[in-house]
């Protein structure tokens, strides 16, 4: 299996390495097999580029993705831009393409939630009882979201941020690191 992350800027490594541990991705021969989309690096296709520590290459410009749709290839539109991911999102998936729902394997997902796809889970996350996770959502490191929860399409849960119990969270919703959220803030 192929993962063709669109977009190679932060929140794409991030999701390079959520989708690395999953052993999920990789050639016959074992090597990892996870290819970025840019436009913001025109000269450098082909080339080594540096994020930190990690040294990767961009595959080719972001409406390139098409020509790598098949059965073996799985997308994941890596913009943190919660509007711009779900526009991605719908994107691929009219033109025939899968999207790939990421999920750590120490973040905590009771059975009975539901993760819909293009959806991303970082290390540590919990996800409870009953909750509906929206397409193309973030839930990133630590993040809480409690019992009975529906978050809507494009929602972002940042790193260590709580969304207590029984909330309904509004599509493109982003709620910041470290904030909480009472019960019932939103509802229909």
């Amino acid at each position: 299996m192929r993962l063709i992350i669109v977009g190679a800027g932060g929140h794409g490594q991030a999701v390079r390495e959520v989708a690395s541990a999953l052993r999920k991705y990789v050639t016959a021969d074992g090597n990892e097999n996870i290819l970025f989309l840019d436009d913001r690096y025109r000269d450098a296709v082909n080339k080594e580029q540096r994020y930190g520590t990690v040294i990767y290459k961009i595959a080719g410009m972001c409406n390139e993705y098409q020509t790598y749709i098949n059965p073996d290839t799985e997308f994941y539109p890596a913009f943190g831009d919660n509007k711009r991911r779900l526009e991605w999102k719908e994107k691929i998936v009219q033109a025939g393409g899968k999207l790939a729902t990421i999920i750590h394997p120490t973040a905590y997902i009771a059975k009975s939630a539901v993760i819909k796809s293009g959806t991303v889970v970082f290390p540590k996350a919990i996800i409870n009882t009953g909750c509906i996770i929206g397409n193309a959502c973030i839930i990133n490191m630590g993040a809480i979201v409690d019992h009975g929860c529906v978050l809507d399409d494009a929602c972002h849960i940042n790193s260590g941020a709580i969304v207590m119990a029984e909330n309904n969270v509004p599509k493109y919703t982003k709620v910041d690191s470290g904030e909480v959220i009472e019960v019932r803030k939103w509802r229909d």
